[in-house]
């Protein structure tokens, strides 16, 4: 009539162990937030990559509708605005987008019959050396990270230079 039986004990020698220790639990915690502080930079940093290259690239899409129309009307537009410019340029490039990856819009000026096409870049600031500027057809800042074919942040320009070597031959007969 009175048979209770002692789950503590039961479970204990069924499973070897009641649980972790607040030891254990710690390290575990630890080890997820090293981990943590290694991989979230190298996400934003890869984030930031990619931010870029898009913005790069819908910026040569506009720099090519730019020529396009510089061609056909023998100077680039004269407006004022990024939205001007996506009016001016809807013939060549529909639905332009008028802002770069990280929500910034473009800075279009033109002077002197040049013109400068900007965005901030990653602080998105413009006048900083993040910055992605093409001017009359060309790419004049690549932005946080160059494409020189390795990590290279910052904007420095990696250069590379061809010798080319003349040998001759005496005929000795």
């Amino acid at each position: 009539s009175g048979y209770m039986v002692n789950m503590n004990k039961t479970n204990k020698k069924i499973f070897g162990y009641k649980g972790f220790t607040l030891m254990e639990l710690l390290i575990v915690l630890v080890i997820i937030a090293i981990l943590s502080s290694v991989a979230i930079p190298i996400y934003l940093r890869i984030q930031n990559r990619a931010k870029e290259s898009a913005t790069k690239a819908e910026m040569s899409h506009i720099a090519t509708a730019l020529e396009l129309y510089g061609n056909d009307n023998n100077a680039y537009p004269s407006v004022t605005d990024i939205e001007g410019l996506a009016g001016e340029l809807d013939r060549y490039i529909h639905n332009m987008n008028i802002s770069d990856s990280w929500g910034m819009n473009y800075n279009y000026s033109l002077s002197a019959g040049r013109y400068t096409l900007a965005s901030g870049g990653i602080d998105k600031t413009f006048d900083t050396e993040d910055d992605i500027i093409f001017s009359n057809g060309m790419m004049v800042a690549g932005g946080m990270y160059q494409e020189t074919g390795h990590d290279n942040p910052g904007n420095t320009a990696t250069t590379t230079t061809i010798e080319t070597v003349t040998t001759t031959t005496e005929d000795t007969s």
